[in-house]
């Protein structure tokens, strides 16, 4: 807190108009660090902004992938009706070979899905410890902490290290990669110094450190704790000092204790050694990458970035829910990995995958989903909806009509949903990297965060990442018939750059036809998954797309980006907190030196009154 002053009334100076032009030329790194840390502000909103585009563009993706998405064109049955006893329990579809009759149904089972969670923990995060040599005391003995700092000696306890008041010990540490350095002065507690003894010192050092560091002296050893993970690990710490009169202190500086070592690693947690969980079942096996650190909520968001899995995963209750995206027995699935972090969870089925059961007539059948359960009637499907016993009644009804423009419609609004996705990602990259343009020599905030991302080339590169995919030939297919073009999906080109470049229009005549004629087609081109791993040549070209997006997304370009500009910020952000302290502690400099040159020039000013009255009295005697 500044001192309250009130300026010139012994100089005739304004003071306080010029310590607050002292303090407007102090700040101006300030100024600078405040303009750093909104520019990597605006970088990371770019960034974030480009993320949320590309997961709609990956949903968008997803959705073509769907095997439900091509199921092929069907006529609606209607020349039978099918008419159950207990509709709320029991439904059925007559088609045009059904054969009238009642039959009796018992629904036994419904078709289930598997689902499985996990019980386990994994490692929390811990605090990094960096411990220093052993400092000694007299008779070679190693100091506890409550020593005073003028009583250190060398090892073999015989020669004083020369630390005597007023000297000063300097800490050099750096922290997440950020070099500082702190002064402690020895000198009495409350006479303006930090302290005489260890445990002073301890406690300085851990208050300089902050981020909830903690100091204590162990076996002659100063260690330092720091918060748990390692963002706020102490990566080096070493001591020198010099004596009052400012000479190196070389026998402190020699002592075992000036420098320091790791005694503990800190540890972010979460899975502790990189590792890949393996998903068997359920159709097919899955392989998902994990990194060191990722916790549970970041192994859900892989399962689920990871295309066409056979399960889905959630959070419930802090534990990792898996369940599989189908019904029936052969859903089962399996969760293992290589590196003991499958076990570490520790999934435990909490429902069995099971087939639907249910009696025709007496006859037993079973099927792996609930909705369209066939074979027990003759063109009759049923959708077993919960235990029941009933009858249903096949007659004859009316004609149905076909299904294919609605396929086609729904079908197409899906590609279009990808189009319009993939474009609008394209659209912000170059709104940022080419609509706007960083100001060489900026006068002012606004002309300073200008144009963010307008020399980023790894944010100008994810649209080309698309661009070089969406021209791509999927291979194995034959020649007019591997191409998006080929089936009027075609990339716009402008003259001269512009927007355009690279983005997707459709022919709809042309989308309409090839849907029409075997969409069967349309979707190897689009969602092909061929045998290679990652994106392969033989890969549909929406599916490379969801590939590389989620590749971007998921620790790569687009979130390590995001992540570092947000460290950026806060790296910032900590600097102009220490400079806030450092600001303040000069403005109290700057009011003591002004307030003591006005204390002293208003003696001067008495005095030179009184002098004056003096001669005026001798004046006036030798006048007599």
């Amino acid at each position: 807190m500044s001192t309250f002053s009130v300026g010139g009334l012994a100089s005739g100076l304004d003071t306080k108009s010029i310590v607050d032009q002292l303090m407007a030329i102090e700040g101006r790194t300030k100024t600078t660090l405040d303009w750093k840390s909104q520019l990597w502000s605006a970088r990371k909103t770019a960034w974030s902004d480009l993320n949320s585009k590309l997961l709609t563009l990956q949903n968008a993706a997803n959705a073509l992938l769907r095997p439900e998405t091509w199921v092929p064109p069907v006529a609606t049955p209607g020349t039978f009706t099918a008419t159950s006893g207990d509709p709320s329990r029991l439904t059925a579809t007559a088609g045009a070979s059904a054969t009238a009759g009642s039959y009796a149904v018992d629904v036994l089972q419904l078709a289930r899905a598997e689902i499985s969670r996990s019980s386990g923990t994994l490692s929390p995060a811990t605090s990094g410890i960096r411990a220093t040599g052993a400092f000694y005391e007299g008779n070679a003995n190693v100091v506890e902490g409550n020593e005073a700092i003028t009583a250190l000696r060398q090892a073999n306890g015989t020669n004083n290290v020369g630390l005597n008041t007023n000297s000063r010990i300097t800490m050099n540490y750096t922290v997440n990669g950020v070099a500082q350095s702190a002064e402690f002065l020895v000198n009495t507690v409350g006479n303006g110094g930090d302290g005489t003894t260890l445990a002073n010192l301890s406690t300085w050092v851990a208050s300089t450190i902050g981020n909830g560091a903690s100091a204590a002296w162990v076996g002659g050893q100063l260690r330092v704790t720091t918060a748990p993970g390692t963002n706020a690990e102490l990566d080096a710490m070493s001591f020198t000092a010099v004596n009052a009169a400012g000479t190196n202190l070389p026998n402190f500086n020699s002592l075992a204790g000036a420098g320091s070592s790791t005694f503990t690693a800190a540890s972010d947690g979460g899975v502790t050694v990189a590792d890949t969980l393996t998903i068997a079942g359920n159709g097919g096996s899955w392989n998902v990458g994990l990194s060191i650190g990722d916790q549970k909520a970041d192994i859900v968001a892989k399962i689920n970035a990871t295309s066409g899995i056979g399960v889905t995963a959630s959070l419930v209750s802090g534990e990792i829910e898996l369940r599989s995206t189908t019904t029936g027995a052969a859903s089962a699935f399996t969760v293992t990995s290589p590196n003991g972090t499958a076990a570490s969870l520790g999934f435990t089925e909490t429902q069995a995958a099971q087939d639907a059961q249910y009696t025709v007539n007496g006859t037993t059948y079973t099927s792996a989903v609930n909705n369209g359960a066939a074979g027990a009637i003759p063109d009759v499907t049923l959708n077993l909806l919960a235990t029941t016993s009933t009858t249903l009644t096949v007659g004859a009804g009316t004609p149905g009509s076909s299904t294919e423009d609605k396929f086609v419609a729904a079908t197409k609004a899906k590609i279009q949903d990808f189009v319009t996705a993939y474009n609008a990602t394209l659209d912000y990259v170059h709104q940022r990297t080419q609509g706007e343009s960083r100001v060489a020599s900026p006068k002012n905030l606004g002309e300073y965060l200008q144009g963010p991302m307008s020399r980023d080339v790894g944010f100008s590169g994810v649209a080309f990442d698309l661009r070089r995919l969406t021209g791509d030939v999927v291979s194995g297919l034959p020649s007019g018939e591997s191409m998006l073009s080929d089936f009027g999906i075609k990339t716009s080109f402008s003259l001269g750059g512009g927007g355009n470049n690279g983005k997707l229009t459709i022919d709809d005549a042309a989308l309409d036809a090839a849907l029409r004629a075997d969409p069967t087609k349309v979707q190897a081109v689009l969602g092909n998954i061929g045998a290679g791993a990652g994106i392969a040549a033989d890969d549909g070209i929406v599916r490379r797309i969801s590939e590389q997006v989620s590749l971007l997304r998921v620790g790569g370009r687009v979130d390590s980006s995001m992540n570092g500009a947000g460290n950026e910020v806060k790296r910032i952000q900590d600097s102009m907190d220490r400079m806030t302290q450092r600001l303040e502690k000069k403005r109290q400099y700057y009011d003591r030196m002004f307030a003591s040159l006005e204390t002293t020039l208003g003696k001067m000013q008495s005095q030179g009154q009184w002098l004056s009255g003096q001669l005026a009295g001798l004046s006036g005697g030798q006048s007599q």
